[in-house]
């Protein structure tokens, strides 16, 4: 614990490891990776709960604001900080190749990383592209297309967040340890599933299924359906009904 690095916080002392690589994969591969610790107990639920802990506490005595992943050096584990606990995080078991043979083989059995379905075609995905330029990380592409179409701070002209008249950091962030007060408030919780797995909250006993087209969705009110259009469709049906019934009764 010599380390300058190294911080207090509820009692122990962590040391900055690193930020999250692309490579690790998005959001969901991540979060099945995390854990959490019962001995610990830096969580804000009150049955397990042995220290208080806040997320923006947590980050506020950390002495790298960037950083993803923290070693106690109590006790040597990995945490990652979420917003109601403090995870456990296990690191990803690096599998040996034994020969070029076994490194192609290996490849082409991977849809999700090489674009290679397991009969050796291709498979093009959303999202991703091949040869020099990057693969984007699914939890990018959701993080962005929400900025870019729900947050009323988002300039899609200049491109640029409206408070902060800069560009908006969000866009570039798939696994980050500081959020937009204004994006995790506002505009995350349209996509239950994104903010099941950046919070780690169970959003699940909160997500309703719309009546008309099925979709599962967060009701950011006491909204009956997904979205503006599934109302009128609902509404303009039951208008119909309503008609047909008069029409019936008549004869």
């Amino acid at each position: 614990m010599s380390d300058r690095k190294t911080f207090e916080y509820g009692g122990y002392h962590f040391t900055p490891i690193r930020k999250f690589h692309k490579k690790e994969g998005d959001f969901f591969v991540i979060s099945k990776r995390l854990a959490s610790d019962f001995n610990l107990g830096l969580c804000t639920y009150q049955d397990r709960q042995k220290a208080p802990y806040d997320y923006k506490d947590f980050y506020t005595v950390a002495t790298d604001k960037e950083c993803d992943i923290f070693r106690c050096e109590e006790n040597g584990l990995l945490y990652v900080p979420g917003k109601n606990e403090l995870f456990i995080y296990h690191e990803p078991k690096q599998k040996k190749r034994n020969s070029i043979a076994d490194a192609l083989s290996q490849s082409r059995n991977v849809t999700d990383i090489t674009g290679f379905s397991s009969a050796g075609k291709e498979v093009p995905r959303k999202g991703r592209r091949y040869g020099r330029e990057r693969i984007e990380p699914l939890g990018a592409g959701s993080i962005r297309k929400l900025v870019t179409e729900l947050c009323a701070n988002y300039d899609s002209q200049d491109k640029i967040c409206l408070p902060l008249d800069s560009p908006c950091y969000m866009l570039n962030k798939w696994w980050t340890g500081a959020y937009c007060r204004y994006f995790e408030k506002a505009v995350l919780p349209v996509d239950a599933a994104l903010e099941s797995a950046i919070t780690g909250e169970d959003t699940s006993m909160r997500q309703k299924i719309c009546p008309v087209c099925g979709k599962v969705y967060l009701p950011i009110t006491s909204q009956a359906y997904c979205s503006d259009a599934c109302r009128i469709y609902a509404r303009r049906k039951s208008e119909r009904e309503r008609k047909r019934r008069k029409r019936q009764n008549q004869l």
